[in-house]
């Protein structure tokens, strides 16, 4: 998705919240096992087409989102019916006319794909939808293609299942509590962004730009999350008002403060000759912040002892006799003082209620958060069209050369180029990548493969 490319939430990602077990190697363990059972399982049951079942796990890695639901897991099963039925129909449509039908799974796919890329959620189920488009189409031959079709689509919603049922059995991700963890690292991002904003003579100039790129990106990864399990997670819809607010405070933050550290002032100004109650005012947001982070970590405070805002005390008479542009700085910072004190009282009651479930919470904020999909998006239109392309040069070399796999290496060839677009790694990275995965299973499969007859040996492998 181009909008969150920079901070793209991986699968690992989902799940950060702490554990004995480093996150990646539970990522990695899950999927190596749904990828074992999927050809295990077919293999024993005497099924057809376990390297389908298979290749749909190894999508589902790459592209989707670990949820503690199963919502997530039906999604992907509708996605797998859809492009089944539309594969089908065009089969039973362009029967003997295959450049016809090749023409209108290419345009199929393609819309597929934008809407991949469009949706802000968790959009597997619309890769999947281009996947079993092309995986039900046998190579134009006439003769059983429906049950060929059907057969690839019952292995991908196999697939779909078996990587669904891992996923939520071993080591269960809690969206709830993993977006809580994202929410208290976004509320320290903050505290520190504020206190360079206050005491920029005991920052670096150096780390100020990547700490701005680091909390841009902290705050896009949190919507992308937050826009993705917000209408999933009985955990977040319980509580749905008051992460509205957490996400509208938030989002508030950042439009004050951001602005704020970019901006460089003509000459440094000195707030406390010209407002009495500076230090009063910043030792007060201070705590604001520091009460915030606390309440994040699950340290109940004393209900009855509220840090309401505090007014502005100017001294009119030291800016009588001022610049007009030290007379707007101060107006301007003590417009950021007031602001950030009111959105520190709503989001620390709003953390009371969603943690500790007190009572009298209200707001009017809502978040302007991210659409569910992003259209006329230039990006979404060049993936699409360079997967429209990519599909028709596949299969000139498909029907040129016939290379193994059949028309599945059009299918590969097209899947892989919205997983490219929309992953900020270089060519140079990915021939490397393939190069290795090619060495490495060039041989594994024609000397460890064929010698392996115990079903823990094909695990291991």
């Amino acid at each position: 998705m181009p909008v969150t490319t920079a901070s793209q939430v991986t699968p690992a990602e989902t799940e950060a919240v702490a554990s004995p077990v480093p996150a990646r190697f539970r990522y990695a363990t899950k999927t190596a096992l749904s990828l074992t059972l999927a050809y295990l399982i077919p293999m024993a049951m005497g099924w057809s087409q376990p390297s389908t079942a298979a290749t749909t796990v190894m999508l589902i890695a790459a592209t989707g989102m670990v949820s503690d639901s199963l919502q997530k897991g039906v999604l992907r099963v509708l996605g797998t019916v859809v492009g089944a039925v539309i594969g089908l129909s065009l089969i039973a449509l362009f029967p003997q006319d295959r450049m016809a039908y090749l023409l209108a799974a290419s345009i199929a796919v393609a819309i597929a794909i934008y809407l991949y890329n469009a949706y802000q959620g968790d959009s597997t189920v619309f890769m999947l939808t281009a996947v079993v488009t092309l995986m039900v189409f046998n190579g134009g031959d006439a003769e059983g293609a429906f049950l060929y079709g059907a057969d690839r689509a019952f292995m991908t919603a196999f697939g779909v299942i078996v990587y669904t049922v891992v996923a939520s059995v071993l080591w269960p991700v809690k969206t709830a509590d993993n977006t809580r963890a994202l929410a208290a690292g976004m509320a320290v991002g903050y505290r520190q962004a504020f206190d360079r904003l206050i005491h920029p003579e005991t920052q670096s100039e150096a780390g100020g730009d990547e700490q701005l790129a680091d909390l841009l990106a902290s705050e896009d990864a949190f919507q992308t999350h937050f826009a993705a399990i917000k209408s999933g997670t009985d955990g977040l819809a319980a509580y749905l008002p008051e992460w509205n607010c957490v996400l509208s405070c938030y989002e508030e933050l950042e439009a004050i403060l951001v602005p704020a550290l970019k901006a460089e002032p003509l000459q440094a100004v000195e707030f406390r000759r010209y407002i009495d109650n500076y230090p009063q005012l910043v030792e007060q947001v201070e705590a604001m912040f520091r009460r915030v982070d606390a309440t994040w970590r699950g340290q109940r405070g004393d209900g009855d002892i509220q840090l309401l805002p505090i007014e502005v005390q100017y001294n009119a008479g030291s800016l009588q006799q001022e610049t007009h542009l030290t007379a707007a700085a101060v107006a301007t910072r003590a417009e950021l003082l007031l602001k950030t004190q009111a959105l520190m009282t709503d989001l620390q009651a709003a953390l009371d209620s969603l943690l500790f479930d007190r009572s009298g919470f209200t707001t009017t904020r809502a978040p302007r958060g991210k659409p569910t999909f992003v259209w006329l998006d230039r990006e979404n239109f060049k993936t699409a069209l360079r997967a429209f392309t990519t599909f028709w040069v596949a299969t000139a070399i498909w029907m040129e050369f016939n290379p193994p796999g059949g028309f599945m290496f059009v299918t590969l060839c097209t899947v892989l180029i919205p997983l490219v677009s929309c992953t900020p790694v270089t060519p140079k990275l990915l021939f490397i990548l393939f190069s290795l995965g090619f060495a490495f299973a060039l041989p594994a499969y024609i000397f460890l493969l064929p010698q392996m007859t115990h079903w823990l040996e094909l695990a291991a492998f």
